[in-house]
């Protein structure tokens, strides 16, 4: 489970654009952890990058690509997701 809020640029007065941050909370756990996602690449509508970081030992990197199908009646989304981790998350599998 995760929720997410904006800071700064991008919020509801804002565009999102490259260096929107937003604060997203997670429950890793029993407990809930505060981490950073900001807007690394934006293309709309077609493609974004959103790279995470914070108080977790594992940096995630979400890159996302919109295709349209079927002439804009369908969208295939897909999402990668790469991570690289730092101090003790340094051993988990990659």
């Amino acid at each position: 489970m995760a929720a997410a809020r904006g800071v700064g640029a991008g919020t509801a007065a804002t565009p999102l654009a490259v260096g929107t941050t937003a604060a997203v909370t997670r429950r890793v756990g029993p407990q809930q952890v505060v981490t950073t996602e900001e807007i690394t690449a934006l293309n709309p509508p077609a493609t974004w990058q959103v790279r995470g970081s914070g108080h977790i030992p594992v940096t995630a990197i979400a890159t996302g690509t919109i295709t349209p199908l079927d002439a804009g009646r369908r969208s295939l989304v897909t999402i990668t997701l790469d991570s690289g981790a730092t101090g003790p998350g340094s051993s988990l599998p990659r």
